[in-house]
């Protein structure tokens, strides 16, 4: 088995994450990631990863939240006005509040890529198309290695 997903919004992703936790038939997972800011703690298939980062469920919320800061294609960080609240609020720059927004997507794409090395599969981050073709391109890419003879 192979599972190969596209927009499996937020939590959607971890769900199916944990649905093969216990599948030892599934030989490869490949998932393009998106919608981070609807990540929910409850559901999140690696929290002990954020507890190794001293990292709590009001943490990870908030990196939910600051992800959609991180940079869009075709819309400088001056015309988001997304962007333009958090830099007042927070005291950055815009560019540092797009950089805050992608750090904490990758946060939690790496809490997933890891979950899925400790279900036996190696793993890995990958950006599948051109950021002028889609913010959103970030890809997890993983399979389990063949049996040592």
């Amino acid at each position: 088995v192979v599972v190969v997903a596209n927009h499996l919004c937020g939590s959607a992703l971890d769900h199916s994450i944990e649905l093969f936790r216990d599948e030892a038939v599934v030989a490869g997972f490949c998932a393009a990631t998106c919608c981070h800011d609807r990540c929910a703690w409850t559901s999140y298939c690696n929290r002990r990863y954020f507890a190794s980062l001293r990292f709590g469920e009001a943490e990870f919320t908030q990196l939910c939240a600051w992800s959609v800061l991180a940079p869009r294609r075709n819309k400088p960080p001056g015309e988001r006005s997304r962007v333009r609240a958090a830099a007042s609020e927070l005291g950055l720059g815009l560019s540092q509040c797009e950089t805050l927004g992608a750090a904490s997507r990758l946060l939690i794409d790496t809490g997933r890529r890891l979950r899925l090395e400790a279900l036996g599969l190696h793993s890995q981050l990958r950006y599948h198309v051109p950021f002028e073709l889609t913010a959103d391109n970030v890809l997890i890419v993983a399979h389990r290695p063949p049996p040592r003879l």
